[in-house]
């Protein structure tokens, strides 16, 4: 599951939070690694369309268009594309960063007893920080792992409305709608996400960027793909590009549950906050 596969990621977040916190006076600048190999060349019928196959005649071509525009009136992307895009900056004490690191154990433990144990710690972190995002996040982790998905929603939602620091709940909440099949609101989320990273000038977490560069690839957008993966490398220590079976499940969700209005998305994202982006 995505939203699982993104606990290690959020980990090592944390740990370089409390680093950072430390050694504020000393600025350092990092050069971005390579993007990632390019992923196999996905059929040309099927890029082309973003996701759709072939039409084979005259009926299936007015099907084919038929589909597009209704999955095209089903989402609208321009909030997430253009709608609040920094973070107000938080600060992380030990005792957040260890309770944290405990709960996530707890979760990759994955027994009964230990989800329980990470469940009650993600509820402290709640009651006694309540502008914290990880005590939501790891409640709406449990909650998924209990496959009570609306719940886990909710977790996501209220740390959102309540929260400082908002774009780790934004690529927390795109992995549950993956992961849930709702592709649309994925993509949705991962762009906001990425917009406040980016105008924050801190690219700490690459895995809306990953997504959404893979998913930029699959809809033929080369460059604006091999931008994403070098935003993506930029948090270098949470540089996990998908492996072959990740890679066709992710452009299996993008035909199946996709529409044609992630690739517009997709280039409003790079038009208006990636491609003038200095650091």
């Amino acid at each position: 599951m995505a939203l699982v596969a993104a606990m290690g990621a959020v980990l090592i977040v944390l740990a370089a939070l409390v680093f950072n916190r430390r050694c504020r006076a000393a600025v350092t600048k990092q050069a971005a690694p390579p993007a990632p190999d390019a992923s196999p060349a996905q059929p040309q019928s099927a890029r082309a369309s973003c996701g759709y196959p072939a039409a084979t005649g005259p009926i299936e071509a007015s099907l084919l268009r038929a589909k597009r525009v209704q999955n095209a009136e089903q989402f609208n992307f321009e909030p997430y594309c253009h709608a609040e895009t920094r973070d107000v900056p938080e600060e992380f004490t030990d005792e957040q960063r260890s309770l944290s690191q405990q709960a996530l154990s707890r979760i990759q433990a994955g027994k009964e007893a230990d989800l329980q144990q990470a469940f009650a710690v993600g509820r402290q972190l709640k009651k006694k920080y309540p502008r914290f995002y990880f005590g939501y996040y790891i409640v709406s982790l449990v909650y998924h792992s209990w496959k009570q998905t609306e719940k886990a929603e909710a977790e996501l939602r209220e740390g959102v409305g309540v929260c400082y620091q908002k774009s780790t709940l934004y690529a927390a909440w795109g992995s549950f709608c993956y992961d849930n099949d709702r592709m649309n609101e994925a993509v949705a989320w991962w762009i906001k996400s990425a917009v406040m990273q980016v105008h924050n000038r801190k690219i700490n977490l690459s895995t809306p960027f990953l997504f959404l560069g893979y998913a930029a690839k699959f809809c033929g957008l080369e460059q604006i793909a091999m931008t994403l993966f070098e935003f993506a490398g930029r948090a270098h220590h949470d540089m996990h590009p998908l492996d072959k079976k990740g890679e066709d499940n992710l452009y299996r969700h993008l035909q199946e549950h996709g529409s044609e209005t992630i690739h517009q998305a997709l280039v409003v994202l790079y038009t208006e906050h990636l491609s003038q982006m200095v650091f």
